[in-house]
């Protein structure tokens, strides 16, 4: 065989090879683009929202593109919103989906603007004749901007007696919503045996909450007060820890005494915020 036939079959076989080679790269890149997961892209920048907005507020501005089926934007799910760090920011985490049931995942940040953290409600005074957990608790709610009534989750973290004479104990409540925010208060409670012949103090509110440098005056909160052993109205005296212009949990002590020597009180907690 001369060098010009031998010339002719390598170049058939190197033609070959090469067009195989370019079949089996094409049939890998076909494959490769089926295996590949969408692209998903998510705005930069931190995102601030309203704890009124609705979810679909965190879905502004995604896209998913995919290299075999296009525009998959509408498959984009939210798969879990995180708890609050100690920056009191969320982690949305998203999801995009192609036919071929490939997944890939993205994550923002986000925060509310206008977020407060849960608040306590204190139906009436807090004095019984015996202690009872339950009972406390039904004189306790508290309400989140996120959850609504979590008055089921407050619960009491800590008590101590502070007055043995009097039976009055220091006690602190807690509740949680369920992005991981913690609030407690610390309120005073009565135990006393209860008599027709006590001073009875009622007040418009048995917890309330102010900002900062506001002007507190807590003979304000007085409702009424009955002497006892008589209609006459007792003159009520207050005693108050409460700095308005620093932000904690302050208590205000009413104590009326009647005629007769018998005693009534009543607290308001005071929320500086």
């Amino acid at each position: 065989m001369d060098l010009k036939k031998k010339g002719n079959i390598l170049f058939w076989i190197i033609a070959a090879l090469l067009a195989a080679s370019i079949a089996l790269y094409g049939i890998l890149l076909i494959r490769s683009n089926k295996d590949r997961a969408p692209v998903l892209y998510v705005p930069e920048g931190e995102l601030k929202i309203s704890v009124n907005d609705p979810i679909s507020v965190l879905m502004e501005g995604l896209k998913a593109t995919d290299s075999e089926d296009g525009d998959v934007t509408p498959s984009i799910l939210i798969e879990s919103v995180s708890a609050f760090d100690e920056n009191m920011k969320r982690t949305v985490t998203y999801a995009a989906f192609d036919s071929n049931y490939h997944v890939s995942r993205a994550t923002r940040e986000f925060s509310y603007f206008d977020y407060v953290p849960p608040v306590f409600s204190i139906s009436d005074s807090l004095s019984m004749v015996t202690w009872n957990n339950a009972d406390i608790l039904k004189l306790v709610g508290a309400e989140d901007m996120l959850d609504g009534d979590l008055s089921q989750h407050v619960a009491i973290s800590d008590y101590y007696l502070i007055d043995s004479y009097k039976g009055i104990y220091e006690i602190r409540f807690t509740v949680s919503n369920s992005a991981g925010d913690t609030s407690e208060i610390t309120s005073l409670i009565q135990l006393a045996n209860v008599s027709r012949l006590m001073p009875v103090i009622k007040l418009t509110d048995y917890i309330v909450y102010i900002d900062a440098g506001t002007e507190f005056d807590p003979m304000k909160y007085i409702k009424s007060a009955v002497s006892g052993n008589d209609s006459s109205e007792p003159r009520v005296n207050c005693v108050s820890d409460v700095k308005s212009d620093t932000p904690g949990c302050y208590t205000v002590t009413y104590n009326a005494v009647n005629s007769i020597g018998y005693e009534g009180c009543a607290f308001l907690t005071v929320v500086v915020r």
